[in-house]
């Protein structure tokens, strides 16, 4: 079931944000829903056949005959359904699917000193209904699974086999009796155990390669890893990831996730909700390592060429700068501590303390402006590209500095932009695509923001 298994775990990384660590609430909540795990099961049939093709049937004789090379020669499935079991149980159930052996026979009967001897080949179908189910856990952070209890049933055998004469009719009632009787009781206990065993060889392949750590933007990482067991009921799959942004595992955070507000049902295959938290912490090792600093030398102002920035310009609103003359400028923004995010229907809006230091050439810093920074960002999607744009913005120089506004709003709205959005608005293509993932691609991407939660909503297609 390696696809299946790819795909369930790979459906974790539908959305590249970050995490380190375990806490009480989870940074985001993946929800796989039943549309979702009904394509994951379609996908896993060929490994369901091939796991049950595999299995061995003993010969079988008596006094009168030998039945050996009892091959399985088909299994085509039927019809596939699933049960969802709180609280981690997912059982797939195959009814239907028809099976086909075929097999070599020899009989004999002894009249007098004569023994007269016949054989040949027989076909035989019939009826498999099959459901093993599916324990769903975690170890150490990654998505795990274990075979539960599972059950299998053959019957509706029908016997082809071609021939006549003494041997026939008692041959063919040979046949049936054992296909009713031994043949059928080692295929039932043959197939379960071919499907566990391959599961727990999937399972262990899978646990040593799957990594929680996954590279994001600034060389931060994320780490995908499920704080408890999934969850399983009528709505789904649901896994709690722990959702911290991280870029040196062994730094802490100074604040803790909120509860995770519900998933709004739709009809994606899968669906992922992130708390602020998720953002926050990006933010916070933006912050940590530095990014929150820029120095301009130059501004645009409405549509311009950039321009360099002077102490004579400066001084029309700042008058003791005439006394620098025509020295240039160096403008650096910086944060005295990181910026917080929320969420709302109408975007995500992140506030925090700036400042901004004016060097004058060869003077060194001669003015500090202490401001109150709120900007709201709206992340769109359109042809499965994410991107994003600063919709409204207000500076409040608190330290009433008497810095043009104007001067201050375009360099903020460029710090801003080249520092949140252009990973996103930079990428190829014009925006960020999810990447694909264990050869699964992911399409009809959906994303929208609400009271305290980030919801990306994805259809998945097998490359």
């Amino acid at each position: 079931m390696r696809s299946y298994i790819y795909l369930m775990c790979g459906l974790l990384l539908v959305m590249n944000l970050c995490d380190q660590g375990k806490s009480l609430n989870p940074g985001m909540i993946l929800r796989v829903s039943t549309r979702g795990l009904n394509y994951a099961k379609d996908i896993a049939l060929n490994n369901v056949r091939r796991s049950v093709s595999s299995i061995s049937i003993p010969n079988q004789s008596g006094s009168k005959y030998e039945i050996k090379n009892i091959r399985l020669t088909s299994f085509d499935l039927g019809s596939t359904t699933f049960r969802l079991s709180s609280p981690n149980v997912f059982t797939p159930t195959v009814s239907g699917a028809s099976i086909g052996f075929s097999l070599d026979w020899k009989v004999w009967k002894k009249i007098w000193f004569i023994t007269l001897k016949e054989d040949g080949n027989a076909r035989v179908s019939g009826r498999v209904s099959v459901s093993p189910s599916l324990v769903l856990s975690q170890q150490a952070g990654k998505p795990s699974f274990s075979a539960g209890a599972c059950s299998a049933s053959v019957t509706n055998f029908n016997i082809k086999l071609g021939g006549n004469g003494w041997f026939f009719n008692w041959l063919y009632n040979l046949i049936v009796g054992l296909f009713e009787g031994s043949v059928r009781r080692n295929i039932e206990k043959s197939i379960c155990p071919a499907i566990q065993k391959a599961l727990r060889e999937q399972n262990a392949k899978y646990l040593s390669t799957y990594t929680t750590n996954y590279p994001f933007f600034y060389g931060t990482n994320i780490n995908l890893g499920l704080i408890k067991n999934p969850e399983v009921n009528n709505n789904g799959i649901t896994a709690s990831l722990a959702g911290i942004c991280y870029k040196n595992p062994s730094r802490g955070f100074p604040f803790l996730p909120p509860a995770v507000s519900p998933i709004t049902p739709s009809t994606h295959m899968a669906k992922v909700s992130l708390s602020p938290y998720v953002v926050n912490t990006f933010l916070y090792t933006l912050w940590q390592n530095g990014k929150f600093t820029k120095e301009f030398t130059k501004v645009s102002l409405s549509n311009s060429l950039p321009i360099p920035l002077t102490a004579r310009a400066l001084s029309v609103f700042i008058p003791s700068f005439r006394d620098y003359r025509d020295r240039s400028l160096k403008i650096t923004v910086r944060a005295p501590k990181a910026p917080r995010a929320t969420f709302s229907s109408a975007g995500i809006q992140v506030t925090g303390k700036f400042q901004l230091l004016v060097d004058v050439q060869g003077l060194g810093n001669k003015l500090t402006v202490d401001i109150n920074l709120t900007f709201m960002t709206k992340l769109r999607v359109q042809n499965n590209l994410i991107t994003g744009e600063v919709t409204a913005m207000t500076a409040v120089d608190t330290s009433s500095s008497g810095f043009p506004s104007t001067i201050l709003n375009q360099i903020l709205q460029t710090f801003i932009s080249k520092l949140l959005l252009s990973p996103l608005n930079a990428a190829a293509g014009g925006g960020y695509k999810l990447p694909s993932y264990y050869g699964f691609a992911f399409e009809n991407v959906s994303l929208q923001t609400k009271q305290n939660a980030l919801e990306v909503g994805t259809d998945l297609r097998m490359l």
